[in-house]
């Protein structure tokens, strides 16, 4: 059949336990069941640090991210200053430098 082909996106949430799981699922079903061609997994991840190296790699193509977290990745300082500035540009339209 000339069907699209499906493809396939991951979210980064955070532990089963905590708010963004069930939001990333929310999210995942509604843009899965919306749009055509898109199929969305959330994925359980340990949080917002790892969600952010997890986009930095290209493992996952969204992320739950809290905003401190999210400056201090991007000025490379905080916790994430023990690890490295994540670049972040273009990544996140209107934020962190990003265009937009």
């Amino acid at each position: 059949p000339g069907g699209l082909a499906q493809e396939r996106l991951s979210i980064a949430t955070g532990g089963t336990g905590g708010v963004y799981y069930p939001y990333g699922g929310g999210l995942a079903n509604l843009i899965s069941n919306e749009i055509e061609g898109i199929d969305v997994t959330a994925e359980v991840t340990p949080a917002s640090v790892d969600n952010l190296l997890l986009i930095e790699t290209g493992d996952v193509d969204l992320a739950f991210v809290l905003a401190d977290t999210l400056a201090d990745a991007a000025a490379g300082t905080g916790y994430v200053a023990d690890h490295h500035r994540l670049d972040l540009v273009g990544t996140c339209p209107g934020c962190a430098g990003g265009p937009g």
